[in-house]
């Protein structure tokens, strides 16, 4: 095998591993939770959000309650106001997840809003959290860190191919 064709092999392999890293998912009986992720932030900020894609795979109505992330004392899940003025969000009490459907959310649309971190959310590591569902309860999650300005997941590519995949 010459160089160049192990090069080659090589770093296919390892954009593979990398992919299969980054478009983590989660699947119990009902549903598929895939990468969840949060916007880096420092010790200290008021705040950071929280995107995830997840899919009702049961047969009955599941109800997306909220999340938490470690060293955030506090959270709420958003919704953006249709037509509202200037992308005005509301708290939302829940967000229903009809069986076989998908709920996506994403910055601009809605998404989670982690309050007074006690702790630095450095892009590229993880960070433990949970999503909390009406049926399903608790399931621990971790979450990607993307940068401070990330308008949407770095790996929202691979994450649109293991939701597609899943389909």
């Amino acid at each position: 095998m010459t160089h160049s064709k192990f090069f080659a092999i090589s770093c296919a392999f390892g954009l593979l591993l990398s992919a299969a890293s980054q478009a983590h998912e989660i699947k119990t009986k009902t549903l598929i939770v895939m990468h969840p992720w949060v916007h880096a932030a420092q010790a200290g900020a008021l705040s950071t959000d929280g995107f995830v894609v997840i899919k009702n795979i049961g047969k009955e109505p599941e109800r997306l309650l909220g999340a938490s992330v470690d060293g955030a004392l506090g959270t709420g899940l958003m919704q953006l106001i249709p037509g509202g003025p200037g992308g005005l969000c509301r708290l939302a009490a829940g967000i229903e997840i009809a069986p076989g459907a998908t709920i996506e959310l994403k910055p601009g649309r809605s998404g989670f809003m982690f309050g007074k971190l006690a702790k630095t959310l450095r892009q590229d590591l993880y960070v433990n959290g949970v999503l909390t569902f009406e049926k399903a309860g608790a399931i621990k999650v971790e979450f990607f860190i993307e940068a401070a300005d990330a308008p949407s997941s770095s790996h929202q590519a691979v994450a649109d191919c293991a939701a597609a995949a899943t389909q």
